[in-house]
């Protein structure tokens, strides 16, 4: 930020990719009273770029600054009215990125008036939150039959080009090419115009993005085509430019950028230690449609995680309500009334850059924020800069979709106490996340929390221990009768299951995940025994050991 207010930044995007509670924004609101200040750059602008309007509430008051120096420029008159300084008057403007995409479409930034001060473009640029790499527009065959109805009002003609168009994509192979035709402008202007608030104003406004446009197809629910194409988001002048994103460091698109596009600088990061956070998995599908169809049952499991720690705050994070959907009704549904009162709510959106819940040390997951799998091949065009006719490899595909996993997990993660921060570690607390089998979301969760405890999850009832598995289990209860705190080989539990082999004894004991849950619940450990083969050979009480061990066969194992 000093190097834009000296003028010695060079043309990039410098990404700084602090972990919440890390002090990002405390820096960028230091930095503003300073310069401020400063009468050596008393000509020095900055212009401040918000996610959502209740940021820029929050931030104008933490700030602190007169209202003669800043300005705020939004679509709601309410927030404008922070201030009375007029925008190209006031040194620091704070708006939306949003309102920052619409002016700026089609122009550069060092031309667009809105965002100057007295004339000349603001020095110091600020992007909070995440900087995708480019936009992705996508528009499905079903979202363009929604469309009929309103278009035949406007023209008949112009409604049998698009029913057309609808049936071509729909037949266009996957991972095919897509020529839109040119589409008439003045038409899809009176059709959003007619359709004011609706949500189908969207699909108009993604017509008219498309229009004479080369798109790559993708797939959709059942026979439905997706028409995907990435296209440029933000001019190349508004470099440098400073991003402020917590989560940029597990995320692809940035690396990808860094890689392929250039521009791109990542600033010294200093990664939070999370070894006092404990992460508990459940590997099941949660995404909207698994709880469209089988709401009450992942409702029943959530709460059971909420009352894992039913003493404490909890935040549940959640898909967003909608006339098909309201997870935080079933969930409260299945929740003792008597924990609703410190339990709260955030839905998938709502997700990032709040503080409201920085005391709660209990977070729960209620499924994974998941988005369109053609979402996922726009962002790898736009993050290699890759034109729509080359096709991006499917590896590269997976790592956008992992990192953007990723992203939404620790700013979401990062909402409860965990954000706080003393001496380079996060505070103590819980997370509990509902995630697909093979979304590889577990695998990635200790890259993503450096040092945190990752158990798999498991609710009361879960799936008894069978085969193999449970005859060892049962051995060892046996033996644990004998003597709690003596090692039991894993040569002695091979022969009494008449296991042989111990590539068979790996696969189907130790690597058993009910099995090492059962381990686990007893504070049972693998160790290495000395003058006996192998990195582990034996299992032994995990010390300092408990007074009592539970060593009895529990109800779940059988056979």
């Amino acid at each position: 930020m000093a190097d834009m207010a000296e003028g010695s930044a060079e043309r990039r995007v410098y990404v700084s990719s602090l972990d919440p509670g890390m002090g990002k924004t405390t820096s960028l609101i230091v930095f503003l009273r300073q310069l401020i200040g400063s009468h050596l750059h008393h000509d020095v602008a900055v212009l401040v770029c918000l996610s959502r309007k209740a940021e820029i509430e929050r931030i104008v008051d933490d700030a602190g600054l007169d209202e003669v120096d800043f300005a705020v420029l939004t679509s709601d008159r309410e927030v404008n009215a922070l201030s009375s300084t007029p925008p190209n008057q006031a040194r620091v403007l704070f708006t939306t990125q949003q309102m920052l995409i619409s002016r700026l479409r089609g122009s550069l930034f060092e031309t667009c008036p809105t965002f100057q001060y007295q004339g000349l473009p603001r020095e110091v640029r600020v992007w909070d939150e995440a900087m995708e790499p480019g936009q992705v527009v996508m528009l499905s065959s079903d979202d363009i039959g929604g469309l009929l109805g309103c278009l035949r009002r406007v023209s008949a003609d112009f409604a049998d080009k698009i029913d057309g168009l609808m049936e071509r994509l729909r037949k266009a192979d996957i991972g095919s090419l897509f020529r839109f035709p040119v589409l008439e402008a003045e038409v899809l202007q009176r059709a959003m115009a007619m359709l004011g608030d609706d949500r189908r104003t969207a699909h108009v406004e993604a017509l008219a993005e498309l229009s004479d446009q080369e798109v790559r197809v993708a797939s959709g629910w059942g026979s439905q085509r997706v028409a995907v194409l990435a296209k440029t988001l933000l001019p190349e002048d508004l470099a440098p430019v400073l991003v402020l994103d917590a989560s940029a460091r597990v995320r692809e698109t940035y690396k990808l950028w860094n890689e392929k596009r250039g521009g791109l600088v990542y600033l010294p990061a200093a990664t939070k230690d999370y070894s006092p956070l404990t992460i508990h998995v459940a590997k099941k599908g949660a995404g909207k449609s698994s709880w469209e169809q089988g709401g009450v049952a992942l409702a029943e499991i959530v709460a059971e995680m909420r009352c894992c720690k039913l003493e404490d705050r909890c935040l549940i994070v959640h898909h967003k309500t909608d006339r098909h959907l309201d997870v935080p009704g079933l969930i409260s549904t299945a929740l003792d009334p008597n924990v609703l009162d410190n339990t709260s709510f955030l839905h998938w959106g709502m997700h990032r850059a709040t503080n409201e819940y920085a005391d709660v040390p209990t977070v729960v997951l209620a499924g994974t924020f998941n988005l369109p799998p053609s979402h996922y091949l726009g962002l790898a065009h736009a993050s290699l800069g890759l034109p729509m006719s080359t096709t991006p490899p499917k590896d590269v595909v997976k790592r956008v979709e992992l990192g953007e996993h990723g992203h939404a997990i620790v700013q979401a993660v990062g909402r409860g106490v965990t954000r706080g921060c003393s001496e380079g570690k996060c505070l103590p607390g819980d997370v509990y996340i509902i995630a697909a089998a093979g979304s590889g979301i577990e695998a990635a969760l200790r890259d993503w929390f450096p040092g945190a405890t990752v158990k798999r999850w498991y609710p009361a009832n879960r799936p008894a221990l069978t085969g193999k598995a449970a005859q060892a289990a049962a051995f060892i209860a046996q033996r644990l009768k004998e003597d709690p705190v003596g090692p039991i080989l894993f040569q002695d539990v091979m022969e009494h299951i008449g296991c042989r082999d111990r590539s068979n004894f790996n696969k189907t004991v130790r690597d058993n995940e009910l099995f090492k849950l059962w381990l686990s619940d007893r504070g049972l450990i693998e160790v290495k025994l000395p003058g006996i083969r192998g990195k582990a050979n034996a299992f032994q009480a995990e010390p300092p050991l408990l007074a009592a061990v539970c060593v009895e066969p529990s109800q779940n194992v059988q056979g």
